[in-house]
């Protein structure tokens, strides 16, 4: 399954603003709660992507572009911002 070279630059802003974040995640001096939080949603982040790649392997559209690089932020914050109104990030 041939990728499309157009996947380059998105997956590279992803993986940038990952690290970034994954690092203020883990500095957090909150027993690990943040950066648990976050591992989730890079594995939840990257089975999308995996999927959108694997629909549209050869031809993305501007929208799968835009999901790839922008969509990590505000689900780690949704995901976030859930879990503390239903009581589950155990803080």
């Amino acid at each position: 399954m041939p990728l499309s070279d157009d996947y380059k630059p998105p997956i590279r802003l992803a993986l940038i603003q990952q690290g970034v974040v994954g690092l203020f995640c883990l500095l957090l001096l909150d027993g690990g709660k943040m950066a648990q939080l976050c591992g989730i949603v890079v594995l939840a982040f990257w089975t999308g992507v995996g999927v959108i790649m694997f629909r549209r392997s050869s031809q993305p559209t501007e929208a799968d572009m835009l999901v790839i690089k922008y969509a990590f932020v505000p689900l780690l914050i949704v995901f976030v911002v859930i879990t503390n109104l239903l009581g589950l990030s155990g803080q």
